[in-house]
């Protein structure tokens, strides 16, 4: 059975899955399984395919089309939101090779930076991303064009 269609309920790793949903028993978070390939209300660049030269580059979020993104997303009955740069951190296992994360839970994630709700705290108009190319935090200009994985 692939993991998309995984059965309800059944254990993954340190989930529990849904079809659209992983669930962390120790955190307590319901995250977004699969990332789309476009993104509702985004008009970025996926930075990533800019810089590979990928043509049609993919779409992405800046920062503030992605609290709106995850705000609107109706996805096993809406609630969504961005997460905080501690939550995104919790799902990264540095003991897998990009993407570093369990790829049969989160199916579809680009092994790059993912945006966080978190603001930076010293450089006005930057945000903090988690890369799932090395599973490291880092600080963007909100502007960039990132993909996103909501929380509830």
């Amino acid at each position: 059975m692939s993991s998309a269609s995984q059965a309800t309920g059944t254990p993954c790793g340190k989930f529990t899955c849904e079809q659209q949903t992983a669930n962390d028993a120790f955190t307590k978070l319901t995250w977004q399984r699969a990332v789309p390939d476009t993104y509702a209300g985004c008009s970025a660049v996926d930075q990533s395919d800019r810089y590979n030269r990928r043509d049609p580059p993919r779409s992405a979020c800046t920062w503030e089309e992605a609290n709106g993104y995850c705000a609107r997303l109706a996805l096993a009955s809406g609630g969504w939101r961005l997460p905080s740069k501690n939550e995104l951190l919790s799902i990264v296992d540095r003991d897998r090779p990009a993407p570093t994360l369990d790829v049969a839970v989160f199916p579809n994630t680009r092994p790059q930076a993912y945006w966080t709700s978190s603001m930076d705290g010293v450089a006005a108009g930057f945000a903090w991303y988690v890369d799932f190319g090395n599973g490291n935090p880092s600080t963007s200009n909100t502007e960039t064009g990132f993909p996103v994985r909501c929380v509830r």
